[in-house]
This record gives C-alpha cells, structure tokens and sequence, in this order.
C-alpha cells in the first residue's frame, strides 16, 4: 500500500465524518448553535475561579520533591531576618523584591556625569514617592517594607550613586568585577 492509497482511505474516511457533521449542523442549527453557548458559558465559568502563580518554585519544582523538603527544612531552622538583619547570601529563597533597571535612550554610556542627576532623582523618587497598599488598606512606602541591613535600608547597588563612585567613573578607574572590596558585576 503506497503513500497514494493510504491518503485515498484516510481522505474518504475523514471527508464521510465531515459530511455527517454538515449534515447534522443543516438539519439542526438551532441546537447545534444554543447547544454550543451552553457548554461554552459553562467551560467559562472556571476561567472566573482560575488563579494565577508567580512563584517560581512552586512552579518549577516537583511537589514533594528533595529541593522543596530541604527549602522546607531550612525555613524551619533558620528564623527570617531580612526585616532587621538581611544578608543576601542567606536567603533560603528569591524572596520578593524590585529590580530598576537603567538604559538610556541613545544607548550611551550609563556612567556619564549628566546622567547621575537623573539617576539619583529616580531614586530619589523611588524611595519617597512610591507606595501601595497592604490587606488593610494601609499605605505603605518603601521605607516600610524594606530589608534591612545595620538599621536602615539595603538597597544593593547604591554605592553607584556616591561620590567616591562618581569620582572613580569622572577619572575613569572603575574596575571590574570588583572595586576594592565590593563586587559590582550584579551591577552592570
């Protein structure tokens, strides 16, 4: 049996199905159509109750899983203290937090001195401006919700808009990955 035949079978047996089909779409189109918004209406009817995750574990890893058991028992034994001591490197996840990500238009160089203005009204803004609000319908600002780190907020990356930074950038002695003690590439 070539490739011709079996086409020959499958096309006739396909062309017999769709033909009852049309058949019994003619000779009942009222049914067919009301038929047809019911059981639509009441597949819609879960989309309303459907929700959304955005946890990444949760999403990615197998329930019951070794990771998840271990992530499990490392909350267990190790308090969370991003409110009053945060550590990046002791997270026992991603956490929630904000990424701000700076470009210019032109594409130039983020470093040049008539864009620290800016960035540092963006921060600025940031850190007083931006709020929302809680279960309570509490207006919280960042200064409320952020980790912490020596008693004020941490802010990774904010020793780009200190002096000494833009002192080391004006005179071009930037290194990188690391300036001094601290590592920049998370950075940049």
């Amino acid at each position: 049996m070539g490739y011709r035949d079996c086409y020959e079978k499958y096309e006739e047996q396909i062309s017999k199905c769709f033909e009852s089909y049309g058949i019994l779409v003619s000779n009942y189109p009222w049914v067919i159509l009301i038929g047809s918004l019911i059981v639509n209406s009441l597949l819609g009817i879960g989309l309303v109750r459907i929700e959304t995750e955005n946890d990444v574990e949760t999403l990615y890893t197998p329930m019951n899983s070794q990771a998840q058991q271990d992530r499990n028992q490392l909350r267990e034994l190790y308090e969370d203290k991003t409110g009053t001591n945060f550590r990046l490197e002791n997270l026992a996840d991603l956490g929630l937090y904000g990424e701000v990500i700076i470009q210019t238009k032109a594409r130039d160089n983020i470093l040049d001195e008539k864009y620290f203005a800016e960035i540092k009204r963006i921060n600025n803004n940031i850190l007083t401006s931006v709020s929302f609000e809680d279960e309570s319908n509490s207006k919280l600002y960042y200064e409320d919700t952020c980790a912490r780190q020596n008693g004020s907020c941490y802010i990774s990356g904010i020793s780009v808009l200190s002096q000494s930074f833009r002192n080391l950038s004006s005179v071009e002695k930037i290194t990188y990955p690391q300036i001094g003690q601290q590592f920049i590439s998370q950075m940049f």
